[in-house]
């Protein structure tokens, strides 16, 4: 079974939807919206914070969205130092800025409710044409898996899970390594004297969610193995997981929850929490032919599920 996805830019839309407490006058919170394509969340908000002087913590953002495809997000800034437009563009990405008004709270990872794709799929074969065009109107179940975006940059070794892991556990030396052949230091002259001083709070927070999200898989897919379940095995950043078998779902003796470890920077500290996480993905698709070897799809996920990871559920690749 053969398909592309993200061919162009605009093949992949993602729009956050948001819980989004706007008030009526203003506050210390201004609220904005970001819309970029070519660059991560996190290379976004440092621009944003270097072009306004701002502290880390003075933007409140709910959740990551990719470099590749356009995608729209919220911010809120707490300072009025920031004008209510902002651009930002050179060959290889463009961010835009501008104010929608003012919160009266802070955006923090809780405020998202999930995010709504508009994504286009070229180069299917047959077979995968056949697949998109009959889950039209239908809800399927596919496994959670974190996808390959959790552990790596477009294009470079998936690593970001093995930094999270040796910065857990100290190793700074094989942290730096790993970091630097995945290319997440970018230009950065990042040393173990400086690692903790150069890279922001939120990104080694990122980094050892990588890990946990990384060990998540594992125990997903060993629970689906033990059953006796296994139907097709989902590639996500060289390795192998499995996905259980649709006709049967109903008969699966497996959780609806599983425990996971998170970090966030909170108060100037990165804090691990405790939390759970849903076994599958319960999602109601549209999809419409665009002509003999293209498809374009319509779907809401939750908060934290990937639509790459719902594709290759659907496709079983």
């Amino acid at each position: 079974m053969k398909y592309r996805i993200k061919q162009k830019n605009e093949d992949f839309r993602v729009c956050e939807v948001i819980n989004l407490d706007i008030a009526d006058s203003p506050t210390n919170y201004q609220l904005f919206c970001l819309v970029k394509s070519g660059i991560s969340t996190f290379n976004a908000i440092d621009i944003i914070s270097q072009e306004f002087n701002l502290e880390e913590g003075q933007i409140g953002v709910a959740g990551l969205k990719d470099e590749e495809g356009i995608t729209q997000q919220y911010l809120t800034i707490e300072s009025h130092k920031v004008p209510s437009k902002f651009n930002d563009k050179d060959s290889n990405f463009w961010l835009e800025l501008y104010q929608i008004g003012f919160s009266n709270n802070k955006i923090t990872v809780g405020s998202n409710l999930g995010n709504a794709f508009n994504i286009v799929l070229r180069g299917l074969d047959e077979e995968a044409q056949n697949a998109l065009t009959s889950i039209n109107e239908t809800q399927l179940r596919v496994p959670n898996y974190y996808d390959s975006q959790r552990f790596g940059l477009p294009n470079q070794p998936a690593l970001t899970h093995l930094i999270g892991q040796h910065y857990l556990e100290g190793n700074l030396d094989k942290c730096l390594e790993f970091a630097r052949e995945s290319g997440v230091l970018a230009n950065r002259e990042v040393t173990l004297e400086n690692l903790d001083f150069l890279i922001p709070m939120r990104e080694r927070a990122f980094w050892l969610c990588s890990h946990g999200s990384h060990m998540w898989n594992k125990k997903l897919s060993e629970l689906i193995q033990a059953e006796g379940s296994a139907s097709a095995s989902i590639r996500i950043a060289d390795n192998s997981y499995f996905a259980p078998n649709q006709d049967d779902f109903a008969a699966h003796k497996l959780p609806n929850k599983l425990a996971i470890d998170k970090w966030r920077a909170i108060d100037g500290e990165i804090k691990k929490l405790s939390a759970t996480r849903d076994c599958f993905i319960y999602c109601h698709f549209k999809s419409e032919p665009l002509d003999s070897d293209s498809c374009e799809l319509q779907f809401t996920l939750p908060t934290g599920s990937y639509a790459t990871m719902a594709i290759k559920g659907i496709l079983g690749v």
